[in-house]
């Protein structure tokens, strides 16, 4: 046995996925379903909510509900549902892969997780401290709004602490990232492409 019969079993035995296009594709159609998710289930709410208003008068209401913690809390809910739904689905699509490699699930030893956790609260501290140097408050005016309009306030906690955090790791670094670790990108493509596109 030569080394690229080797070489070519160690391939087949490893898990696929989607590589570059196939990420590309998938990913601009969940971004989508995202988007369109997001902004139904604001536009239902606004309208349930204020059934004798004008065209006009609706569409201002749903203009101000991205500033709406409530409404915000419900659209993160429901997209981080159903996206997370459509990125396992997507997955399981691709024969060969398999979910817990795909989105890097495993287990973290206490003293790397830790480690991290220390590093974490370092960087804050620090861009706490540029923010705070710079002049700019720390807690953005929108924040203070959304959280002024969160009722209940749990809400706007479990949407920002779980919900959109499980969603933009399972897609950003979880789905992107393998997609374009394993094409032509390699690591350090897949890296500045999805930090690029998360920030």
């Amino acid at each position: 046995m030569n080394s690229s019969d080797t070489t070519d079993q160690i391939r087949s035995s490893q898990p696929v996925h989607w590589e570059f296009w196939g990420t590309v594709i998938w990913g601009a159609v969940i971004a989508a379903i995202f988007i369109v998710l997001q902004v139904i289930t604001m536009l239902v709410v606004v309208v349930s909510r204020n059934r004798n208003l004008s065209e006009s008068e609706l569409m201002k209401l749903f203009i101000s509900a991205g500033e709406d913690g409530y409404l915000l809390s419900l659209a993160t809910f429901a997209t981080t549902v159903v996206g997370c739904g459509l990125i396992v689905g997507v997955i399981k699509l691709k024969k060969g892969s398999v979910l817990t490699e795909y989105l890097c699930i495993r287990s973290v030893s206490l003293r790397k997780m830790l480690r991290w956790i220390g590093l974490l609260a370092g960087l804050i501290v620090l861009s706490d401290s540029i923010t705070t140097l710079l002049g700019r408050p720390i807690v953005p005016p929108f924040m203070s709004t959304v959280y002024a309009t969160a009722d209940p306030p749990w809400m706007l906690w479990i949407a920002l602490i779980i919900a959109a955090p499980l969603f933009e790791e399972a897609f950003f670094r979880g789905f992107l990232f393998k997609g374009f670790e394993s094409s032509f990108m390699g690591p350090i493509g897949a890296v500045l492409v999805t930090a690029g596109l998360w920030a």
